[in-house]
């Protein structure tokens, strides 16, 4: 995604594991891309209360319990489009997604 990003856009990620974040990092850089990336480190209910950039796309692979407690914080962040992805089985994947004039 970064790869084919707009100059003015920007990429925000959500993690929480400290590994996660330090391996991120550094495909990012590999990737020449780190410049465009914003990670932001902690819980994603947490980070989305002190975030007030509005986005035009989520792509949402949380655990699934918490998709209803975040709607609202992430609708309030958003332009126009979520993606989110539910792991049903190891091998099966569904994806869904919504576009809708937020604004």
């Amino acid at each position: 995604m970064a790869s084919v990003l707009l100059s003015c856009g920007r990429i925000y990620t959500v993690e929480v594991n400290p590994q996660k974040i330090s391996e991120a990092r550094l495909n990012f850089e590999q990737a020449g891309v780190s410049a465009k990336i914003t990670q932001l480190a902690g819980d994603v209910s947490e980070v989305l209360e002190h975030l007030t950039e509005r986005v035009d796309f989520i792509f949402l692979d949380a655990d699934r319990k918490a998709y209803l407690s975040l709607a609202e914080p992430l609708f309030n962040t958003l332009v126009s489009l979520v993606v989110y992805l539910f792991v049903i089985m190891p091998f099966l994947i569904a994806m869904s997604w919504q576009i809708s004039p937020f604004g």
